[in-house]
């Protein structure tokens, strides 16, 4: 198991965020969240696309972002206004 950073989204309460393994394409989990704060977890080491949004289809793209371990700590700001 790894981490993503830590999520820090300004402008929407409750987003969407989408995790995405970038090793095949696939999408590893899509939710809402609670708040504007959030740490994905993902299930291996790797690169990842992270989308951020009111819904699947009105959604901010990061793209390149590798796994941390439960230690490491990095905030990925966005902003959604």
């Amino acid at each position: 198991m790894a981490w993503l950073p830590t999520i820090k989204i300004a402008g929407l309460e409750d987003p969407v965020v989408q995790v995405i393994d970038e090793a095949d394409g696939q999408p590893v989990y899509t939710i809402r969240i609670k708040g504007s704060e959030f740490r994905p977890k993902v299930f291996r080491e790797g690169i990842y696309t992270i989308r951020v949004g009111r819904h699947p289809g009105a959604m901010k793209e990061f793209q390149g972002i590798r796994s941390l371990a439960a230690d490491e700590t990095k905030t990925l700001e966005v902003d959604l206004d």
